[in-house]
């Protein structure tokens, strides 16, 4: 387990390929919509949903686990409302 979330076991996904993960999943399940913002090489995505904040704290935590494995992400930041989650996406302009 310490293995794989080391610095060197992180994937080599392409953040907008993950960005176009998230828009398709809200698209095809129409478990919540998605608003998605970039300036520069920072990302933030909204998600909206009409559930609770359980529901908000199962979207954050199940997408943040495939941002901590994304190589050129450098910081996130992540704030859980009862309708809605925003998450903010710094990423390595180098990769």
């Amino acid at each position: 387990m310490i293995l794989w979330n080391s610095r060197e076991n992180r994937l080599d996904i392409n953040v907008k390929s993950f960005i176009n993960l998230i828009i398709s999943t809200s698209i095809y399940s129409s478990m919540y919509k998605v608003d998605v913002d970039q300036k520069g090489n920072e990302y933030m995505i909204v998600f909206h949903h009409n559930f609770n904040k359980k529901y908000s704290t199962f979207i954050s935590g199940y997408y943040e686990g495939i941002i901590d494995n994304i190589r050129s992400v450098i910081r996130t930041s992540t704030d859980i409302n009862e309708n809605s989650v925003i998450i903010s996406l710094k990423i390595n302009e180098e990769t």
